[in-house]
C-alpha cells in the first residue's frame, strides 16, 4: 500500500517555536529598542508563514509504502535525504491508538514493550489517485491485530489505548484546566472588572472545544474496541 504522512508534530513544535521567538523579538524591539519599524518587521516575519501553509505542509510531508503481515508492519517512508524503514514486530507490541486529530488527518501510535513509541499521521484525502484510502490502511491494521490476538494469550495480546483526550489523564487535564480558567478569571475579575467577559470568553471556548474533542474522540474510541 502506498500513502502520504506527515510530520505534525514536527510541524507543530518547530511553529510554536517560531511564534514565540517572534513574540520575544517583538518585545525587546518595542520596549528596549523603542523601535516601531522592527516591531512591524517582526510582525510581518511572524504572520508571513501564513501564508506559505502549503509549502510547509509539502515540506513536512513525505510518500510512504506499507507491508503487512500476520506478525510485522513495515512502514518505508520515501523522500528526505534517504530512505527509512520502519518495522514493527507485533510480538514486541504492547499497544496503539487510533484518533483523528482533526477532520483532514488520522493519526495511529504503536507503543512497544520496551517504552518506545512511533507514530504516524495520515492525509485523509488521498493526494493522488494512486494512494491508498488512509481510513482503509488503519482499519486493515487494526484487523490485523485483532487477528493475531486471536493466536496468542492474554500476556501478548495488544490492547486498544484511548486518545490523550479520550484517556482518563486527558480528563484530569480538562478539569484542572478549568479550574485554573476559573481562578484566573476571578483573581482578573476581582483586580478589573472589564476583564472578566474577555477572559471568560475565551476561556468557556477553550474548555468546550476540549469536551468537544474528548466525547469525539470518546466515541470513536468505544465504537471500535
Amino acid at each position: 500500500m502506498r500513502t502520504y504522512i506527515i510530520y505534525r508534530k514536527s510541524l507543530f513544535f518547530k511553529t510554536i517555536a517560531y511564534v514565540l521567538v517572534c513574540m520575544g523579538l517583538g518585545i525587546l524591539f518595542l520596549e528596549v529598542f523603542k523601535s516601531p519599524f522592527l516591531t512591524i518587521v517582526d510582525f510581518i516575519a511572524m504572520v508571513i508563514p501564513l501564508f506559505l501553509m502549503p509549502l510547509l505542509l509539502k515540506k513536512f510531508t513525505r510518500e510512504m509504502l506499507i507491508e503487512l503481515d500476520s506478525d510485522r508492519f513495515r512502514f518505508t517512508i520515501l523522500g528526505g535525504t534517504q530512505e527509512r524503514d520502519i518495522l514493527v514486530s507485533l510480538p514486541g507490541l504492547k499497544s496503539y491508538t487510533i484518533y483523528y486529530p482533526n477532520d483532514k488527518l488520522v493519526s495511529m501510535q504503536f507503543n512497544f514493550r520496551g517504552g518506545k513509541s512511533t507514530e504516524f499521521t495520515f492525509f485523509q484525502k488521498k493526494k493522488d489517485a494512486s494512494a491508498a484510502d488512509s481510513n482503509e490502511i488503519v482499519e486493515s491494521i487494526r484487523k490485523t491485530i485483532i487477528e493475531y490476538n486471536a493466536h496468542v494469550d492474554d500476556k501478548q495480546k495488544i490492547s486498544l489505548c484511548p486518545s490523550f483526550y479520550a484517556s482518563r489523564i486527558g480528563l484530569y487535564f480538562i478539569v484542572a484546566l478549568s479550574v485554573l480558567l476559573t481562578i484566573g478569571i476571578l483573581f482578573a475579575a476581582s483586580y478589573k472588572e472589564k476583564s472578566l467577559p474577555i477572559a471568560f470568553i475565551f476561556g468557556l471556548l477553550l474548555v468546550f472545544q476540549l469536551m468537544i474533542r474528548r466525547r469525539k474522540d470518546l466515541n470513536f474510541y468505544n465504537s471500535i474496541k
